[in-house]
């Protein structure tokens, strides 16, 4: 869905905006102070335990992984209409216009519930102004997208020219990684259990990334934890445009993620990766020990 479709009106949009995102980007609280961005929490079940994730959630990255071993069918849920409803109006009410950067529509209903919620804001207040940005993205990828949008804000870009620059940028940022157990991919239906059976015990790695409309899709398969890292190195190599702005995410494999910070950089000299842990919205459905690598590209 393209991110720019209808505004409430036309012109030179004059009141203060605020930018939104939900919990899938995994923004610390940090950022979203230095910022000023808004976060709509998500919510986790795992085993009998249910709570909200958010940026000013304490977030225990070790113990949830290894309940996530022990509790493999933890669900995540989606922001309703309702709350995207509520927020939306009582910003609205606040005098303020909204830009929302969300999760990749492919990937959740999360971005389809703030369209709807959109429209009936807007049909309601209809001199307000809400654009809704489909980031095509996920946890650090959808993160960059929302910092980078901000600090176009805080250098006095309006509501128009900051949803412009995140509908461009969106295309450019790219997000490559690997798997440590199959299962969590057969049980998302990415793949079939007989096929992560046979691929586990043949130490089969799958490749993924987003692609151009932000789908999870496997580009290839490796045998082993090295060659996976080693061929995310290389889709870097292949593809990076901006140095500067380079994360690894991991879900509980900090040793691993140090070995791919060092290739990365070993790579290329000008870079100073940031090592990031993936939250409990989208280490839920890729499992422990998922390892990946995201960055400004040339092309996704």
């Amino acid at each position: 869905m393209n991110c720019l479709e209808k505004e409430s009106k036309q012109g030179v949009n004059m009141n203060e905006y605020v930018i939104l995102t939900d919990a899938t980007s995994d923004l610390s609280a940090e950022d979203c102070r230095k910022y000023g961005i808004k976060v709509l929490g998500m919510n986790v079940k795992i085993g009998e335990e249910e709570f909200e994730f958010h940026p000013d959630t304490v977030f225990d990255v070790k113990g949830f992984y290894e309940k996530l071993k022990q509790f493999p069918n933890a669900t995540t849920s989606q922001v309703s209409i309702y709350r995207f409803h509520h927020c939306f109006e009582a910003l609205v009410k606040e005098g303020k216009d909204i830009l929302y950067i969300g999760f990749a529509s492919a990937l959740s209903g999360t971005f389809q519930n703030a369209w709807v919620a959109r429209n009936e804001v807007l049909e309601a207040y209809p001199q307000a102004k809400i654009v809704v940005v489909d980031s095509l993205s996920a946890t650090y990828g959808e993160a960059l997208l929302v910092v980078k949008t901000a600090q176009m804000k805080q250098k006095g870009a309006t509501l128009e020219e900051a949803s412009r620059y995140a509908d461009q940028l969106r295309h450019k940022i790219a997000h490559w990684f690997t798997v440590d157990d199959l299962q969590h991919l057969a049980r998302g239906g990415r793949l079939s259990n007989a096929q992560a059976l046979l691929g586990m015990l043949m130490q089969i790695k799958p490749i993924l990334r987003c692609d151009e409309e932000g789908r999870l899709v496997p580009v290839d398969k490796v045998r082993g934890r090295k060659t996976a890292m080693r061929r995310l190195t290389e889709n870097f190599r292949l593809t990076c445009d901006d140095p500067s702005l380079v994360s690894v995410v991991h879900c509980d494999a900090y040793d691993e993620a140090c070995q791919l910070k060092a290739m990365l950089e070993e790579e290329n000299k000008e870079c100073d990766v940031l090592i990031r842990d993936i939250g409990p919205i989208i280490g839920t459905h890729s499992g422990p020990q998922t390892l990946g690598v995201v960055f400004i590209a040339r092309q996704r």
